[in-house]
């Protein structure tokens, strides 16, 4: 596989699983915060539901610094590679 397609091709799973990713958080957090919320609470028996809240808030800044530089990264080792004589 030729070095163009490759990288497109991780750069498309990058964003794919990205996506899916901030799918999931995000309906969960639509969930917690919306007013009919009685279901999630009697699920909650152990108080993890906020403990998730908590950490999804926290999680979906990291992914994105993470993919930035995943992205970063991959951008400048090909540079690299492309001035090799």
């Amino acid at each position: 596989m030729g070095g163009r397609v490759k990288a497109f091709v991780v750069y498309l799973g990058l964003i794919i699983t990205y996506g899916v990713a901030s799918l999931f958080v995000w309906t969960f957090l639509k969930a917690y915060s919306s007013p009919e919320k009685a279901v999630i609470f009697s699920i909650d028996q152990f108080g993890e539901a906020s403990l998730e809240y908590l950490m999804f808030l926290v999680l979906m800044p990291l992914m994105t610094l993470a993919l930035f530089y995943a992205i970063e990264t991959m951008g400048g080792e090909r540079s690299v590679r492309d001035k090799r004589p």
